[in-house]
């Protein structure tokens, strides 16, 4: 299970984690806009926001992609 965080849940997040995640490689995954569930979380994850942690994987996002 692999755990992704955002700051905000949007139509084109959702599009685009079902292609990558569920799509093209088969994997299952929650998407998450709480950050104390996703700092709790203890498998995979990727934080998908403006600034990430040494703990997990990081994707910076800019205003055209959350749009």
């Amino acid at each position: 299970m692999l755990l992704i965080y955002l700051p905000d849940i949007t139509s084109r997040t959702k599009y685009v984690f079902e292609l990558i995640f569920k799509n093209e490689l088969g994997l299952e995954y929650h998407v998450t806009t709480d950050i104390k569930v996703f700092e709790a979380f203890e498998q995979g994850k990727i934080n998908y926001k403006d600034a990430g942690t040494y703990k997990e994987v990081f994707g910076a996002t800019n205003t055209l992609k959350q749009q």
